[in-house]
């Protein structure tokens, strides 16, 4: 847990870091569930494990990095703090979740698409908070 828990937290400061620097969100979040995502798959038998683990939020490991990763996030990108305390929002849990066997379908090579637009689907799949809010059109 502590392997992966140290990759996602160099790749979401990475994220952060790069957003700052005036990245494009969208771009930078695709990267990053790429990344995120590589790794994983390098790390396969320590994904396998600590899959396995429950952790005290009631998800399974992964899934348990995951929702701190997106508390993570609220936290510097600004949004509201509603994700973090002793109660886990519900939309922050079904996220985590999902990303969760999504990755995992991924890592174990069943999914319905090509590596390459795992991410992509995937951030379509996010809360809306997430993507970055887009122009009004004129």
């Amino acid at each position: 847990m502590y392997v992966i828990a140290d990759d996602f937290r160099a790749l979401h400061d990475l994220n952060i870091s790069d957003r700052r620097r005036g990245g494009d969100p969208a771009e930078l979040a695709v990267a990053t569930l790429n990344a995120m995502l590589d790794t994983l798959k390098q790390r396969r038998s320590l994904f396998l494990l600590a899959s396995t683990w429950q952790s005290a939020s009631g998800l399974m490991g992964i899934g348990d990095l995951l929702l701190e990763q997106l508390h993570a996030l609220r936290r510097d990108l600004g949004i509201d703090g509603r994700g973090s305390g002793p109660g886990n929002s519900v939309e922050d849990v079904y996220t985590a979740s999902g990303v969760h066997g999504v990755f995992s379908a991924a890592v174990g090579g069943n999914t319905d698409c090509d590596p390459e637009e795992i991410a992509i689907r995937l951030y379509a799949l996010l809360p809306a908070w997430i993507p970055p809010p887009q122009p009004p059109t004129t």
